[in-house]
């Protein structure tokens, strides 16, 4: 972590990972598949937050 900023990136990383096991998901996946779909650079991400990914990947998995 030490000084240079790591440990802000810390905590965006541990926010994001708490607010996906809210939402009852596997942090890791979901980051996975966050990531990757950022890389695409989207326009728009609000498919990419975790209440929105959760709907979309549970009609897809049922």
């Amino acid at each position: 972590m030490g000084g240079d900023g790591g440990l802000t990136s810390a905590g965006v990383l541990m926010s994001v990972c708490a607010s996906a096991k809210r939402h009852a998901l596997n942090p890791w996946a979901y980051l996975s598949d966050v990531l990757t779909q950022l890389a695409a650079k989207p326009a728009d991400v609000t498919h990419l937050l975790p209440d929105a990914w959760a709907k979309q990947h549970f009609l897809v998995n049922h």
